[in-house]
């Protein structure tokens, strides 16, 4: 694979439920981070003292932060409705060039604006998973 811009690294919400997308705007930053929780299952028994694992028992994440200039957008107004609402999940997409796409449920869990006095107002957010993820190759 060859090597990818990251302004092409798109995050993307569902606005009207019915999968008509807008790319959040004024990104500068995103970090996507997948997790998978891990089972231990070691005990004092277990030879050598190594630590055991049961596979494919842990829970897994997908968390995603943008980091940008503050716009006042749309795509800014449905991440304060998500997380001013009680527990308000929506589809969201995060695009990673040439790579995937991932698709599903997320739930805002970080809401965040910060600027200087001689400075534009800049935002953070993170969105965690809230469900299934779907993944296509693009």
């Amino acid at each position: 694979m060859a090597t990818q811009i990251g302004l092409n690294m798109l995050l993307k919400v569902d606005t009207d439920g019915a999968g008509t997308y807008a790319t959040v705007a004024g990104a500068r930053a995103l970090s996507v981070n997948f997790n998978k929780e891990m089972v231990d299952v070691t005990s004092q028994d277990d030879p050598l003292r190594w630590r055991q694992l049961i596979g494919d028992a842990g829970v897994k994440t997908l968390s995603i932060t943008a980091r940008g200039v503050f716009k006042d957008a749309s795509s800014d107004a449905y991440a304060r409705q998500y997380f001013f609402g009680d527990n308000v999940t929506r589809d969201w997409q995060i695009i990673i060039p040439s790579f995937y796409s991932f698709t599903g449920d997320f739930v805002v869990s970080n809401l965040k604006y910060d600027g200087e006095h001689n400075g534009e107002v800049q935002y953070e957010y993170t969105i965690e998973s809230a469900g299934t993820i779907t993944e296509s190759a693009l």
